[in-house]
């Protein structure tokens, strides 16, 4: 990578929106500027002030980033050939010996960052004539400014005049992260003074060290250098070594040489950089997340039985006694018997039926209950929960089993706190509702006319049943923070299939270090962005009897949809590389659902670009599979906001006709795409970065039928959940 420390250089800032520069211009990206003129690397500022995070999603930052670096490392070090720590993430992650990742991710190292002054510096200062491929290299911009006017004293020898130079552009990168510029030599090393050195800087045969670039082939591998004096090849291919890897091996002998390789692509490639970036919904101060930090894990039991039924029983009173008296005193226990006999006695009492008495009846419940539950969160349990065992199981190991992303129990109580916000009657500051569904329209969705807006409630009500969805509506404010915090090079996963077919670790590299409130820090970069979204509920009976056609591998039981999931669920990693495959002896159930879900929230994603003008990169999606719902969200962060409440009120039958109609899943690969499984950019895929999964976890036949996908006990053709749907609701 090009060294810029050897004087400094004050770097400029760009002007780029500020979700440009936390993902596509995040640091160690390599980029030009609108009419192609200079290759250039972004940089962070050299000063940024912290930024403030509600203490919940700071939490679920830290711990789902600590999550990612380990699950990186764990699989790095488990899949590459001779993977070493320090080529698996980077070194400010590793203990002091580097032998092993830290334990625990040191946040003291890390700080919130809004995403704007980006700097940039001009990079990969290697320039070739156009005509007379004579080639110019310069080592950093410091380098360049010294020396910039030798390019106007070199006459071409193709044409009778100053060479006409442009900028290579053309990077060797490494999965480790680092990448250099092309130049006439490769980097060796030697024994003798134990140091890296530049080989063949001259000709062999003339000693001329001016160079020209063979640029006949198409492929970039088979370019190569040859002198400009008497045109002897300086080499046969275009190679460079990684400097790092030589200064640790000592040159190539104590290493494959395909480890030490690096790779010629073009900077505009995307394997030279791939940020790491991830979302996290902002719900504010709801009282709810607490349970998420219960680690006797008993109130999420309760959650788990209010949110399936569960059996709920309040412990004995004289063991409820013994465990407050103990924590507080015989002082608050008398306290709290003395409301609940008062209670009691108005309940009983005469006086229980005069509404008169309604309001100190209630206002005695709710005193009863906030005392209950502000003990239940200092670890005083009131009630017990029945959990079928293997339910009970999966949630006391579900740290162990599930990525953030994917932790159902996790989800189970966003979603409820989502609810909480937006499917209720609460209003926003303006006086608008959170939420609309599109089966009770209102004026600001819909017509004027209140007679024309329950006209277009029935039909949309009969599409929604036809669609499978019990509901969907706009949320009109949907806080997310999303965030990155450092980058990859030449694939986005732990490990990659690099030169030779060796399987490398691909290295996660933080971004660097910048001052932060007075201090060096490693910036996460952030943004908080209130946008508009797209919930979506899909109606219960129609999964279950989709569910029951599949035949899966777990069978159906009378329960909850939710409950089962939360039963038979298996282990979700980050990168999803442990789920069952073949030994199956059926669909599986909690596979089947998730997928289900995440299709139909792609489906609704091309939905949404068909008719408000943005791109499918643009989306981001939510799954919440114990709930049978997703939400889409805008990502964007222009002014132009109001997308989706104009694609509502202007397309909006147009839009859930889109969702019904089973053409609208047609793709240009027809049914080479449905025998592959069922998902191609040509009809489901979106960025990688968008996307939940990775696109992992995808089908069209899940709505159409036709085929199956490929993988998860799939094994015969299915009926599409559409088809289900609107055969149920074919009358």
């Amino acid at each position: 990578m090009p060294n810029y420390s050897e004087e400094t250089v004050s770097a400029p800032y760009m002007q780029r929106t500020k979700i440009q520069l936390e993902t596509a211009y995040s640091p160690g990206s390599l980029f030009t500027f609108e009419g192609f003129l200079t290759v250039c690397e972004s940089v962070p500022a050299q000063r940024y002030t912290p930024m403030e995070v509600t203490p919940y999603a700071k939490e679920q930052i830290y711990s789902s980033i600590d999550e990612r670096i380990k699950a990186w490392y764990r699989t790095a070090m488990q899949n590459a050939d001779d993977p070493l720590p320090f080529m698996c993430v980077d070194r400010d992650l590793l203990n002091a010996e580097e032998t092993d990742i830290d334990d625990r991710l040191n946040i003291s190292q890390f700080d919130f960052a809004e995403p704007k002054d980006m700097g940039y510096i001009p990079s990969v200062l290697t320039f070739v004539c156009n005509q007379c491929k004579r080639v110019l290299t310069f080592k950093n911009i410091a380098d360049f400014d010294k020396k910039k006017d030798l390019m106007g004293r070199i006459n071409c020898s193709k044409i009778d005049q100053q060479c006409h130079w442009r900028q290579l552009d053309i990077v060797f990168v490494h999965p480790n992260g680092n990448y250099n510029q092309p130049e006439p030599w490769r980097y060796n090393y030697s024994n003798r003074t134990n140091d890296v050195y530049k080989g063949d800087t001259r000709c062999s045969n003339c000693n001329s060290e001016k160079v020209c670039l063979n640029e006949r082939s198409p492929q970039l591998s088979n370019r190569y250098y040859y002198c400009a004096d008497c045109g002897a090849p300086r080499d046969t291919q275009w190679i460079q070594n990684d400097i790092e890897w030589l200064k640790k091996f000592r040159g190539i002998q104590n290493r494959q040489a395909a480890d030490i390789r690096m790779k010629a692509v073009s900077y505009r490639a995307n394997s030279v950089h791939y940020p790491l970036q991830d979302m996290t919904i902002d719900f504010g101060k709801n009282e709810r997340l607490a349970t998420l930090n219960d680690v006797t894990n008993q109130q999420m039991k309760i959650a788990v039985s209010d949110a399936f039924s569960f059996p709920v029983t309040r412990i004995p009173e004289k063991e409820f006694e013994t465990k407050v008296v103990d924590k507080y005193g015989p002082g608050e226990w008398n306290s709290y018997k003395t409301l609940v006999i008062k209670l009691d006695d108005f309940k009983n009492g005469p006086e229980a039926t005069d509404e008169a008495y309604t309001s100190v009846i209630n206002a005695l419940e709710n005193a009863r209950q906030e005392k209950e539950e502000g003990w239940a969160k200092s670890g005083i349990v009131s009630k017990q929960v029945d959990l079928p065992p293997k339910l009970t199981k999966s949630l006391e190991e579900r740290r162990d089993l599930f990525s953030h992303r994917y932790d159902p129990f996790r989800l189970l109580i966003e979603h409820r706190a989502l609810l909480d916000q937006i499917v209720s009657d609460q209003l926003m500051d303006n006086g608008i509702p959170y939420y609309t569904a599109m089966d009770h329209l209102d004026q600001y969705i819909g017509p004027d006319d209140p007679k024309e807006r329950e006209v277009l409630n029935v039909a949309h009500r009969k599409i929604m049943d036809h669609s499978g969805i019990d509901t969907i509506g706009l949320v009109r404010k949907f806080e997310t923070l999303q965030y990155s915090f450092g980058f990859t090079r030449v694939d986005s996963k732990p490990v990659t299939k690099y030169i030779n077919n060796r399987i490398a670790p691909v290295r996660l590299k933080l971004f660097e270090k910048t001052q932060i409130d007075e201090e060096q820090k490693h910036p996460i970069f952030t943004l908080k962005q209130n946008n508009e979204a797209i919930y979506v509920r899909l109606k219960e009976e129609v999964i279950r009897e989709w569910l029951t056609r599949l035949n899966t591998n777990e069978g159906m039981q009378s329960s909850s949809i939710g409950a089962q999931y939360l039963e038979a669920v298996p282990p979700m990693g980050t990168f999803l590389d442990n789920l069952p495959h073949e030994d199956l002896n059926g669909p599986s159930m909690p596979l089947a659902l998730y997928s289900l879900l995440h299709t139909y929230a792609h489906h609704v994603m091309y939905a949404i670009s068909d008719f408000s003008g943005l791109g499918v990169g643009s989306l981001g999606e939510y799954i919440f599979p114990a709930d049978l719902s997703f939400i889409v969200y805008r990502r964007g962060m222009t002014m132009d906001l109001g997308n989706l409440t104009s694609m509502l009120r202007n397309n909006a039958p147009a839009f859930l006709k889109y969702i019904e109609d089973r053409t609208s899943l047609g793709c240009g690969s027809g049914s080479l795409c449905i025998s592959r499984g069922g998902a191609c950019p040509d009809c489901l895929l979106i960025p990688e970065v968008s996307c939940i999964t990775q696109n992992k976890l995808l089908s069209r036949a899940l709505l159409i039928g036709k085929g199956h996908p490929n993988s998860y006990g799939f094994k015969d053709r299915i009926e599409g959940y559409l088809d289900v749907a609107q055969e149920m609701n074919s009358s």
